[in-house]
C-alpha cells in the first residue's frame, strides 16, 4: 500500500513540475492590470458539490496526466493555497486509490496550475464500477439534514473530539449503510485539523462512529 501511494505522490510531482516548467515557457497575452481578488480561509462550505466550471478547471490542470486517474469529489472553496478540492488518484493499471487534497490556482494568462499536493494516507476503498456491497461515491457530497442527524446520533455516545462535517465522500450499503464523511476537528494538541470520520447506521437508525483518521496523524 505504502509503495503504491508513494508511486502516486511521485508521478503527481512530475507531472506538476512538468507542468509548471511548459507554462513558464509561454508567453502570457497582454493584459490591463487588475486588482488581485481577495483570499478567504475556507472553513465550512456548504454544498460542497463541485460545478461543471470547477470540474473543467480541475481537469484542464491535469491535461496530459496520462499516468494518473484523478476524480475530484469535493470542493472546499477558495483558501491561501487557491481552489482547494478533495480527489481519488491512483496511478494508472492500479487497483489503489487514496484521497488527496489539490488545490488549484492560475497563471498570468487564467490557465489553471497545481499548486498544492497533500496525501491524506487514507485509501477510498471504493470498488471499480461502484459494485454491490462496496465502497462507492454518493449521490451528492452535500451534507443534507438527514446525514447531519445520523451524524450527530452517531457522536451523541461518542468519547473524542467534536467533529463538523464538511462532505460525505464515500458510502457502502450493507446491513444497513457505513458512510465516510470528510470532517473538521482538532487534534491533540487542540489545534485545526481535518478527519475522515467512518459511521454504521443500522436499520432500526442508530449510529455509531465506527472509525476516525486525522490526516497527518
Amino acid at each position: 500500500m505504502k509503495k503504491i501511494i508513494a508511486l502516486i505522490l511521485a508521478l503527481l510531482m512530475a507531472f506538476a513540475f512538468t507542468a509548471c516548467g511548459q507554462k513558464s515557457n509561454e508567453t502570457p497575452a497582454q493584459e490591463e492590470p487588475s486588482e488581485p481578488a481577495a483570499e478567504t480561509e475556507a472553513t465550512e462550505v456548504n454544498p460542497p458539490e463541485i460545478s461543471a466550471q470547477l470540474r473543467a478547471d480541475f481537469d484542464k490542470a491535469f491535461e496530459g496526466a496520462a499516468s494518473l486517474t484523478l476524480k475530484p469529489v469535493a470542493f472546499f472553496g477558495n483558501t491561501s493555497k487557491g481552489k482547494t478540492f478533495l480527489a481519488r488518484v491512483s496511478a494508472l493499471g492500479s487497483d489503489t486509490e487514496t484521497f488527496m487534497l489539490i488545490s488549484l490556482t492560475e497563471d498570468d494568462a487564467g490557465i489553471p496550475l497545481v499548486s498544492d499536493m497533500v496525501d491524506t494516507g487514507v485509501p477510498t476503498q471504493v470498488s471499480s464500477g461502484n459494485e454491490t456491497g462496496g465502497w462507492g461515491d454518493p449521490s451528492s457530497p452535500v451534507i443534507t439534514d438527514e446525514l447531519k442527524a445520523i451524524f450527530d446520533r452517531a457522536f451523541e455516545e461518542y468519547d473524542g473530539a467534536e467533529c463538523i462535517p464538511i462532505a460525505l465522500v464515500s458510502e457502502q450499503v450493507v446491513g444497513g449503510m457505513n458512510y465516510c464523511f470528510f470532517c473538521q476537528t482538532t487534534n491533540e494538541n487542540g489545534d485545526p485539523a481535518n478527519a475522515f470520520v467512518y459511521i454504521y447506521t443500522d436499520l432500526g437508525d442508530r449510529s455509531e462512529v465506527t472509525d476516525m483518521v486525522l490526516i497527518g496523524q
